[in-house]
């Protein structure tokens, strides 16, 4: 019979963790709730033992069995769920890093973004905003290229930031190109010390206080072109893919409605005709009897098309 249950090394890790959420989590917590301030002396001893750490959680995030990230979850959360998260909101930033960014990025950054015990570095992942919650594309944060200084302009603001305006490092997505909405976002670095970037309100919350979440202000935030996640020349290309979609872009059908006033159907059974590609697309029209001779003829030689006799 094939087991179903955690592998030894599963046992092990979740024993590990379960003793250290013990032994320093659970007797912290109180404390640093009521203080409601990021939990400096607690990672630094999860640092110490190799929980706070970017080999750390690399590892169990290449885990193949997929366990590795939820038992270390349950474990430190059981601890206290805002030391945890204080603990777990760097790898937000890193798993953005990771995703988008070039392995030069990920070299130069994810390290920067942990630190090593004795010199602590945090990160944060600023996504949302004030009117934009988890609908990104309503996303306001607007990033523009300055060619002349090789640089990108960052304004606006930033809400609900695990770290935020506490980090080291601030990985931060910002609209590129409006009019293609969540097609026309792209992510940066803002690395320490970067004019323009502030903490804005820092917000008190009822439960899981011990994690610090605010607003980051982006102010004229300049960051060198280096600081865009995957490089320009891969934005500029994924741009373009996405214009071309939007302008290109077929039809699964069209429904015409010849009846209708201030429609002129007949200049656009003209245009589907003219155009090789829409002879693939279902074409379905809506007409009286009076106007089927002239429909017949304007389809001449369309072969997907369909009429619909109205009353």
């Amino acid at each position: 019979m094939p087991s179903f249950g955690p592998s030894p090394d599963h046992v092990e890790l979740q024993q590990w963790l379960h003793t250290f959420a013990a032994e320093v989590i659970r007797p912290a917590a109180a404390e640093w709730d009521e203080k409601e301030e990021f939990p400096w002396p607690v990672v630094e001893e999860a640092a110490k033992v190799g929980i706070y750490s970017l080999d750390f959680f690399a590892t169990q995030s290449f885990d193949p069995t997929g366990l590795g990230i939820p038992i270390f979850m349950e474990e430190v959360f059981w601890g206290d769920a805002g030391i945890g998260l204080s603990i777990v909101g760097t790898a937000l930033a890193a798993a953005g890093l990771a995703s988008n960014g070039t392995p030069e990025q990920l070299a130069e950054w994810a390290p920067e973004m942990f630190g090593e015990p004795g010199d602590l570095k945090i990160a944060a992942f600023c996504s949302s905003e004030p009117d934009a919650g988890s609908d990104v594309g309503a996303m306001r944060t607007r990033a523009t290229y300055d060619e002349a200084t090789d640089e990108w302009v960052i304004n606006g603001t930033k809400t609900w930031a695990t770290n935020g305006g506490l980090a080291d490092v601030h990985l931060v997505t910002a609209v590129v190109d409006p009019d293609l909405r969540t097609r026309g976002q792209a992510s940066f670095i803002v690395t320490p010390g970067t004019k323009g970037l502030s903490q804005g309100q820092k917000f008190h919350k009822h439960g899981i206080r011990a994690s610090h979440t605010a607003e980051v202000v982006l102010d004229q935030v300049r960051v060198p072109g280096r600081c865009l996640l995957g490089g320009k020349e891969k934005l500029d290309a994924r741009l373009a893919r996405a214009r071309e979609g939007r302008e290109g872009a077929l039809p699964d059908l069209v429904l015409l409605d010849l009846d209708m006033p201030k429609m002129d159907g007949f200049q656009t059974l003209a245009a589907i005709k003219t155009d090789p590609r829409m002879r693939r697309i279902p074409v379905v029209i809506l007409t009286t009897s009076r106007a089927r001779q002239d429909v017949a003829r304007a389809l001449d030689g369309h072969a997907n098309s369909y009429v619909c006799k109205t009353a």
